[in-house]
């Protein structure tokens, strides 16, 4: 934040994400009487989102004394961080943010055992990959950027997390692939070909970085690596007119997606791959796969059976005759598309506790809705009083790139 009339804007980016991400309503806020927060600009969003907007006394922060002991802690963090390796003092935004990071991850709460993170996000808080501020750490410097001879890195200092970085990504994936329990490395049988894997990285229509290991599953053998590979996908008319019966009932809509879908089933056929690129620990050995990896020709299938099993017998969805991509019941509807879902219903705090019953089983993330609008397979939804008004700009603009027409 360069200005602080920019705090309204931060205050909205931030409820955002907490509303879409975490399903999680914030009903009050707190804070002090600086012109920055006290104005009509923030009173009528406060308004807008139900919000109880209190201030404190003028000089009394003891008023708001929690919030006050913790910004002490962080700040404290961060100067002895800054001062115990001589580093810069400009360095103080950094240095605090990865001060809150680690605080989130390791620091305590009123729950014994679970960290901040942890009750906040409500799944155990990866640590293995923190490290102490200003640290030594090296910079891969890649081929096309170097001389035959030249340093493969160069040095440098930590001074934070990457969260959006497509490494961090890939990082994240492999971390859900070993919790997962993909795989046990084995030595390879004699006269076994294991099967190769490649990284696909991508952004999504809503901004965020996805990365994903996929199987080269065009090098499995029919017959003796699978059998049943046919999966239902949900057809375009499905839905439009999923779509149109949310618009006519004025149902709400959310979009999700489930992380790694295909793992959660065991897979039933004996299959050999060679370890992930960039995570190759140079014991010869290769993975015998547990779990349906993307890319797999039966993947898909047994996801599918997978997913309607569960929407059928515990959340009490049974999907149409014609698509059997679309489960429904009385007040609500979801389209699942591989693993990208949409639900409608009447009542939004219905849908999210059906989005918590899924996330149960399934690890889901739900995308961000900004300005009433959200994002499904591409296409850009917009929701207000008079309807629901779907539309393609990016695939547009790329017809229109690859025409020379833009």
């Amino acid at each position: 934040m360069k200005t602080k009339s920019e705090a309204p804007e931060k205050i909205a980016s931030y409820l955002r994400p907490v509303e879409n991400q975490l399903g999680r309503r914030v009903k009050s806020l707190r804070s002090d009487n600086g012109t920055e927060l006290k104005n009509t600009k923030t009173k009528e969003m406060m308004d807008k989102l139900g919000i109880l907007h209190t201030f404190m006394n003028v000089h009394t922060p003891e008023q708001n004394g929690r919030i006050e002991r913790e910004m002490r802690t962080i700040i404290e963090a961060a100067r002895a961080a800054i001062h115990a390796d001589e580093l810069d003092e400009r360095l103080w935004a950094e240095a605090m943010n990865h001060a809150i990071f680690t605080i989130n991850h390791t620091g305590t709460s009123n729950v014994p055992g679970k960290s901040p993170g942890e009750l906040w996000f409500g799944r155990k808080m990866k640590i293995e990959k923190l490290r102490p501020f200003g640290c030594e750490c090296y910079v891969l410097t890649h081929a096309q950027n170097r001389g035959k001879i030249d340093s493969k890195s160069e040095k440098g200092i930590l001074v934070g997390y990457d969260i959006d970085s497509p490494c961090y990504r890939m990082q994240e994936e492999y971390d859900s692939l070993m919790e997962m329990k993909t795989w046990t490395l084995v030595d390879c049988p004699e006269g076994v070909k294991p099967i190769t894997c490649r990284w696909v990285l991508r952004e999504k229509a809503d901004g965020r970085l996805k990365a994903r290991l996929v199987a080269r599953g065009f090098e499995q053998k029919g017959g003796v690596d699978y059998a049943e590979t046919f999966s239902p996908v949900a057809r375009h008319a499905s839905i439009r007119l999923l779509l149109s019966h949310a618009a006519s009932e004025k149902m709400k809509l959310v979009s999700f997606d489930v992380k790694t879908a295909f793992l959660y089933r065991n897979l039933e056929q004996v299959i050999y791959m060679k370890q992930p690129e960039g995570f190759d620990d140079g014991s010869g050995k290769v993975c015998k796969l547990d779990k349906t990896l993307y890319g797999l020709k039966q993947a898909p299938s047994m996801w599918n059976e997978r997913v309607t099993t569960h929407f059928e017998k515990k959340i009490g969805l049974i999907n149409t005759d014609d698509d059997p991509c679309i489960y429904y019941n009385k007040d609500k509807s979801i389209m699942l598309f591989v693993d990208d879902g949409l639900i409608a219903g009447k009542n939004e705090d219905e849908i999210y506790r059906i989005l918590g019953e899924i996330n149960k089983e399934f690890q889901i993330t739900i995308s961000k809705k900004a300005q009433d609008k959200l994002t499904y397979l591409g296409m850009e939804i917009k929701i207000d009083q008079d309807g629901i008004f779907a539309n393609q700009p990016r695939y547009t603009e790329k017809i229109l790139r690859k025409m020379k027409l833009e």
